[in-house]
């Protein structure tokens, strides 16, 4: 799916371009690598991928976050593949194999459209500017950003937390360099998923073992009449 942030012309044409630089990779592999060699280089490549997967998501929380299993097979998978891509161009191309490789990755659309959001995000001060009479004009500062809350499970009927479990998963990534925050989100997740485990417990068991997404919606899973809490044992 197209990010709407990105224009389609861009999209189309950083895709043509990672095809080309893709295929180049796979032909300087073809002529330059040996398939016994290839092996390393995907082993290194897999673990260096979990390992980033772990500090972006996992690291920077000081309480066990859920696991992302998109961004957990993206990194095992895309890693290697970057890595065997980036043999293939220096085996064809040296050094310029690597430029061109690294060319390709900074004007990504994900790393295209972080930059466009930081900077959207970003209004650093200006020097107040005088008025043709000599008085300054102060310039408008943006605000800063509200502290991202989810509001507590008690309370809420067992449709209102599944809502809740789903919208809190966009404030991760909101809370990315605000470990404080993320940390309280991540907190009323699990209060959440607790809620919901006692308030129907084969339910919930179901769409666990069926390992879903962080964001998707358990609900479906969930017999009615469930939105009142069970007596503590």
């Amino acid at each position: 799916m197209r990010p709407p942030s990105l224009p389609s012309a861009y999209w189309v044409l950083w895709s043509v371009a990672a095809a080309v630089v893709v295929a180049l990779g796979g032909l300087g592999l073809l002529a330059t690598t040996s398939p016994g060699n290839l092996v390393p280089w995907v082993l290194v490549g897999h673990f260096a991928g979990c390992g980033g997967y772990w500090m972006r998501v996992h690291a920077p929380s000081p309480v066990p976050v859920p696991v992302r299993r998109d961004l957990l097979v993206g990194a095992a998978v895309g890693a290697p593949l970057t890595l065997l891509v980036l043999v293939g161009l220096v085996g064809l191309g040296g050094f310029g194999g690597a430029v061109l490789l690294a060319v390709l990755l900074l004007t990504s659309p994900p790393v295209t459209r972080l930059v466009r959001s930081r900077l959207a995000g970003q209004h650093p001060p200006v020097a107040d500017r005088p008025r043709p009479d000599g008085t300054p004009v102060a310039t408008p500062v943006a605000a800063p950003r509200r502290p991202v809350t989810c509001p507590p499970a008690d309370g809420m009927t067992t449709a209102q937390l599944c809502r809740a479990w789903r919208v809190s998963f966009t404030a991760l990534d909101t809370t990315l360099d605000r470990p404080e925050e993320r940390a309280q989100v991540v907190q009323r997740r699990q209060e959440y998923l607790d809620a919901l485990e006692r308030r129907d417990p084969r339910g919930f068991a179901r769409w666990i073992g069926l390992g879903p997404r962080a964001a998707s919606n358990p609900g479906r899973y969930l017999a009615r009449g469930t939105d009142v809490e069970p007596p503590a044992a």
